[in-house]
């Protein structure tokens, strides 16, 4: 293999264990999606039930809320 082809199949293979490592990272952390911003929680108005509401609203950084 010519030297300029296997320089880039070594970083064509570091940006897919970097990709990979991310989607672990995420999935450790348990979250809905890649981007932490983007985990959805009940919206909740004041002096109602959650658990009967189906909306939901962005909500970044915060926790993962299972129905």
């Amino acid at each position: 293999m010519a030297p300029a082809s296997q320089e880039k199949s070594n970083v064509l293979a570091l940006v897919g264990s970097s990709l990979l490592f991310g989607l672990l990272m995420q999935s450790l952390k348990r979250l809905l999606a890649l981007m932490e911003s983007a985990n959805k929680a009940p919206f909740c108005l004041s002096g109602y039930d959650a658990s009967g509401i189906k909306w939901v609203v962005p909500v970044p950084g915060g926790p993962i809320l299972v129905s």
